[in-house]
């Protein structure tokens, strides 16, 4: 059943926003500064950028909400917490208000940020998801998918999508439209990557248009066109294939595993192995805007449409069913993969996609499984439709830029950064991973193994790689890891292999697992995002598959803690 409790959440873990970007090209390796953020120019430049270093207060919220004259646009500012988030911990939580005024959504910008405004770097805080809906009994799973952000903290604004339309210059605008009274929630999941407890808020800055429809219009003569937010994906495993791995499109029904499947706000979605995960449209209309979620190792998500099962899409030659219509690329900072340090590709501010309903939309995420495994990956595609916009049968499959009129395949689905880094510390790196050293003496023969106070006794390896007796099992016998730190504070952990002797400081990009062990979250969690979770708080692991020899691993939940055990 716990499982199953997916259904209602388990999409709202994705990262996944719109917001296409101005720049082109790989985007540049700076900070972020205060004369200017990408994805933002102009008009749609924040009218005041110190929010980035202004010191969070949930009085914001209330602030945010004060009805202005209809058409006025404006940053607001929500500031969620304070949340003190221990050691390890990467507890869920829900926030809850109501909307205080009328308008459209236009623009975002997520952060987190300490109590004095500076801002937490990724490689300390993770945001595993930070979501926003709308509560509706109504609706499918009882929520609607409004907008939502990951550890790449996709952010942009929807205007620069507006002004490629021929009908701009007449008034038309794109929005997501907000009412007063509407019953807002905002999902979030801070995972704390050091061993020290870090106060800090979660700040979502969003560019809203106050007003109705027709107050809007009457005032400013302005017709905002209200989109509506789809998010598709899945949670999966990816085992180490040395090889290019598609999801779902690499699985068959016998080895596809454990997954989750998500899509709001309709119910009509599931994963077909040797396919994709298919999406049928419920409305006739045209696809905005669009971008990709994934984790580190993935090369990218890719969209594509079948059209009707009477009325398919032309197959375009590439490995993808039907016509690609975006390719929502990994960009890893400093070209470094795999890395945690990444963003994803936005689709470009002309790109159209024009649906039909009935329309099979196909979702596959690309991970490059040569080197690494990766448990717990992601695939998902968030995006935005105006159902006023209907699509005719000339345009039926059809994927365009405005811009462009001759644009290839390729250049249709390229897709573009969102923003300069926002790291404001420099890249960690690893200088002296994985040194090769004599491997350390063997410490007690035993078969359980504790985790506790982030260590792994016997057998951990600790920080720097300092040995503390590595356990010895014999061959067939059960390996048990009991996990300590969880009943203390609901903290959890897993057993993730990793390429011996796996020394050397945690960075963005090392470790990864190697493949071959691999326990899930050790631990309960309520609003689960881990398809290879544990719901005890131990893991048992089989050695009579293993080699004889020296193991080592890591929890990839804190990757500071490193322990090993021999095989005899």
């Amino acid at each position: 059943m716990r499982r199953l409790f997916l259904s209602l959440f388990a999409g709202l873990m994705a990262a996944v926003t719109m917001l296409p970007a101005l720049a082109q090209g790989e985007p540049a390796q700076q900070l972020v500064t205060l004369d200017g953020m990408g994805g933002f120019a102009g008009a749609d430049a924040p009218d005041d950028l110190r929010f980035l270093q202004d010191p969070p207060s949930p009085a914001n919220r209330a602030k945010a909400w004060i009805p202005r004259e209809p058409g006025t646009q404006k940053w607001i500012t929500l500031d969620y917490g304070p949340y003190t988030i221990h050691p390890g911990s990467d507890l869920t939580r829900i926030d809850a208000e109501i909307a205080g005024a009328d308008g459209y959504a236009v623009g975002f910008i997520p952060q987190v940020v300490y109590p004095d405004g500076t801002q937490a770097s990724s490689h300390d805080i993770h945001i595993h998801h930070a979501h926003w809906f709308w509560l509706d009994p109504d609706s499918h799973g009882g929520h609607r998918w409004f907008y939502g952000t990951g550890e790449e903290r996709t952010q942009g604004s929807i205007n620069p999508s507006a002004r490629m339309h021929p009908d701009y210059d007449k008034g038309l605008r794109y929005g997501i439209k907000v009412g007063r009274g509407d019953r807002l929630s905002f999902l979030s999941m801070l995972h704390n990557k050091t061993a020290q407890p870090h106060v800090v808020y979660i700040r979502v800055r969003i560019q809203f248009v106050y007003g109705t429809h027709d107050q809007i219009e009457k005032e400013t003569g302005r017709d905002y066109h209200n989109l509506k937010p789809v998010l598709i994906g899945s949670t999966f495993n990816v085992p180490r294939t040395g090889d290019i791995f598609d999801y779902p499109m690499s699985t068959t029904k016998k080895n596809i595993g454990p997954h989750s499947n998500y899509c709001n706000p309709t119910p009509s979605c599931k994963v077909v192995p040797g396919v994709g995960q298919v999406w049928k449209v419920p409305w006739n209309g045209t696809v905005v805007i669009g971008a990709g979620h994934a984790h580190p190792g993935s090369k990218g998500v890719v969209l594509s449409n079948m059209g009707r099962k009477n009325d398919p899409c032309p197959e375009d030659g590439d490995r993808f069913p039907g016509t690609t219509a975006a390719y929502s690329r990994t960009i890893t900072r400093g070209g470094v993969f795999p890395s945690e340090e990444f963003q994803m590709g936005l689709a470009q501010p002309g790109w159209r996609l024009h649906v039909r309903k009935g329309d099979r939309l196909v979702l596959n995420g690309v991970y490059d499984a040569r080197p690494y495994a990766y448990p717990d990956a992601m695939s998902y595609f968030g995006m935005y439709i105006d159902t006023s916009e209907k699509t005719g049968r000339a345009e039926a499959c059809k994927a365009e830029l405005l811009n462009d009129p001759n644009a290839s395949r390729d250049e249709i689905a390229r897709t573009i950064p969102n923003q300069k880094w926002q790291s404001h510390h420099p890249m960690p790196t690893c200088t002296k991973c994985n040194k090769p050293g004599p491997l350390p003496k063997p410490g007690p023969e035993t078969n359980v193994v504790h985790i506790a106070g982030h260590g792994y006794w016997p057998g951990n390896l600790g920080q720097e790689g300092t040995p503390f007796g590595p356990p010895v099992v014999r061959k067939g016998e059960t390996l048990t890891f009991i996990n300590e730190d969880y009943a203390a504070g609901a903290v959890r952990h897993s057993v993730t292999s990793c390429k011996a002797p796996c020394n050397g400081p945690y960075t963005v990009n090392y470790p990864f697992a190697d493949g071959v062990i691999e326990s899930g979250a050790i631990g309960y969690m309520y609003q689960e995002t881990y398809v290879s979770a544990n719901d005890e708080p131990r893991y048992e692991l089989d050695t009579s598959k293993l080699d004889k020899g020296y193991y080592s691993y890591y929890c990839r939940l804190h990757a500071w803690m490193r322990g090993s055990f021999y095989v005899k």
